[in-house]
């Protein structure tokens, strides 16, 4: 008769593996005993004194000057050429820098900047307003409510949340920021004309300069202005000579910078004493067709050749800076009223009438890029003004 390998009648085996079972809980009590016993007694560990150790160190060469150092900890634009500071360069000769316009008004504006940042130099971004005779510097928040830039309880800051000054520091770029200050209203969409009475009271520009220190003084990495100051009248020209004149004096004895926008139609405005009295000025090279004008280019080459030439006859080539325009126009011609066929029913023609009582609304790249991709259209490069542009039909 066969047993099974594990039978064990008389329970041997059982005996001693309970002996076994025993044995480990008794070691594993006693172990949990000791733990509990150690964390209840257990004292802190003494701190140790890093301070009184000496370390042999030596440097193996000279550390650069403090200036160099905090400059050599920035990145600049690869189509740079040294390390200067951009405003220190001088213009167009030998060292190409890049500008840019900033905007809150367009929601886009951010994401733009945020994007192209590493290729940026110098920034001017539209801060500060005059819109008031007496020359106070205003400032709109993100929904465009104005609030005064210096009052009673000091000066406001103009850059909201700071993005533009963290994405500078974060992308660790040598961008330098001039805030733009002109007389347009983003309330009511113009440039006020009450900065005539503005400039011809001198009591409001020694306001305006007086505001404009304490605004400077308080951002200290704010390194300047660019103005921007348009439709002015011809008898605010010369006071606006003057108050040019004023600021830059002011600004140089302090090392700050003065940039100027003008016109490429100057009128009766004295671009020679302004560009002897700024460190720059900007031409803004577009405008060509617009509002109140039939469809075309908003910057010709030819125009744009030919803007240049006028400008480079009285100004010196190292106080121009040439500014591009990044936008674009819808001209909107209605369609013909519908024609009728012979059943009496309206029929809408396909195209539109020859009349040129067109509507204009101004597009930035982004809204133009898309109204082209909604209407599936093809944008195509005029050969002579070398400017896109595409054409698409409305059904509504």
């Amino acid at each position: 008769m066969r047993k099974q390998v594990f039978y064990d009648p008389q329970r041997k085996r059982w005996k001693r593996l309970r002996r076994i079972f025993d044995v480990l809980a008794l070691l594993g009590a006693a172990i949990g005993i000791v733990f509990v016993v150690g964390l209840v007694r257990m004292k802190p560990m003494r701190s140790l004194d890093f301070h009184s150790v000496t370390r042999r160190y030596r440097a193996l060469s000279n550390p650069p000057a403090p200036e160099l150092r905090s400059r050599e900890k920035l990145n600049r634009s690869a189509h740079r050429k040294t390390n200067l500071k951009p405003s220190d360069v001088i213009l167009n000769h030998g060292e190409g820098l890049r500008a840019a316009f900033y905007t809150d008004l367009d929601p886009g504006s951010y994401a733009s900047f945020k994007e192209h940042v590493k290729q940026i130099d110098i920034l001017f971004p539209e801060w500060l307003h005059v819109i008031t005779p007496d020359g106070a510097l205003t400032a709109y928040t993100s929904d465009e409510t104005p609030f005064a830039v210096v009052d009673s309880s000091g000066v406001h800051g103009v850059d909201h949340q700071n993005k533009i000054l963290h994405t500078i520091q974060e992308a660790r770029e040598d961008t330098e920021i001039f805030p733009m200050v002109n007389n347009y209203s983003p309330t009511q969409g113009i440039f006020e004309p009450n900065v005539e009475q503005f400039l011809l009271s001198p009591q409001a520009r020694a306001k305006f300069i007086h505001q404009i220190d304490l605004f400077l003084n308080t951002n200290t990495r704010y390194r300047g202005l660019d103005l921007d100051f348009q439709a002015l009248p011809d008898d605010a020209q010369v006071a606006y000579s003057q108050l040019v004149g004023a600021l830059y004096a002011d600004f140089h004895a302090r090392n700050l910078r003065l940039y100027i926008n003008v016109p490429v139609d100057p009128g009766s405005l004295d671009v020679k004493y302004l560009a002897a009295h700024s460190d720059g000025l900007i031409l803004m090279n577009y405008g060509e067709h617009q509002w109140g004008t039939d469809p075309g280019p908003i910057a010709g080459q030819d125009k744009f050749e030919d803007n240049l030439r006028a400008l480079m006859k009285v100004v010196p080539l190292q106080k121009i800076i040439c500014s591009i325009g990044g936008y674009g126009y819808d001209w909107t011609n209605p369609l013909p009223p519908p024609a009728h066929n012979q059943s009496g029913h309206g029929v809408r023609r396909s195209t539109p009438t020859a009349q040129t009582d067109y509507t204009a609304t101004m597009l930035s790249t982004q809204e133009a890029w898309q109204a082209a991709s909604d209407s599936d259209a093809t944008i195509s490069l005029d050969p002579n003004s070398l400017n896109p542009h595409f054409s698409y039909i409305d059904e509504d």
